[in-house]
């Protein structure tokens, strides 16, 4: 496994859209003193419509599932998410060059929509996409998220454990 590898699979399934983004551990680690090599997955969220005109291309560079509301980390604690486990828009494709774990969005006219399935999903205010920048890591120039997404994704763990201990001590 590579992360150029992953990068090399990641250009060939958008080719020369900008409906990409990185949005893990690379959305931020070109932009701090080097602490620590990313990890073994390349995160990356992918526009709806890339996705589905790509679906085909997709297959043939990996074998890729739909994720279930409870393998999603942000809301695997959700207790709803152990009564019913809807498909979500969460994609692990498995490449030769390792894991592409992507996340889908859609754009809506004041934010942007992952779904989580039955009516549920995560929104972010559409502005977010301006702040895209392109950083670079090893030779390698990518589309990264802003530093606000991380936060968002963060947050809504934060607020998820916080609110689970204290419905716990009530």
């Amino acid at each position: 496994m590579t992360v150029d590898g992953l990068f090399a699979t990641l250009e060939e399934i958008v080719g020369d859209s900008d409906d990409y983004f990185v949005i893990g551990s690379l959305s931020f680690l070109p932009l701090v003193p080097f602490y620590r090599d990313p990890g073994a997955d390349l995160d990356v969220s992918l526009n709806r419509e890339v996705y589905e005109r790509q679906k085909d291309r997709i297959s043939r560079v990996g074998s890729f599932r739909v994720l279930r509301l409870s393998e999603v980390t942000v809301a695997r604690r959700f207790v709803v998410s152990r009564i019913v486990s809807p498909q979500t828009d969460f994609i692990h494709l498995r490449t030769e060059n390792g894991l592409l774990d992507i996340q889908l969005y859609e754009e809506k006219e004041d934010f942007m929509e992952t779904r989580l399935g039955l009516g549920s999903s995560l929104s972010l205010p559409r502005f977010i996409l301006e702040r895209v920048s392109t950083l670079t890591w090893n030779g390698i120039p990518y589309r990264a998220a802003p530093p606000e997404w991380m936060f968002a994704v963060k947050s809504v763990g934060y607020l998820r454990a916080h609110r689970e201990r204290r419905l716990m001590s009530t």
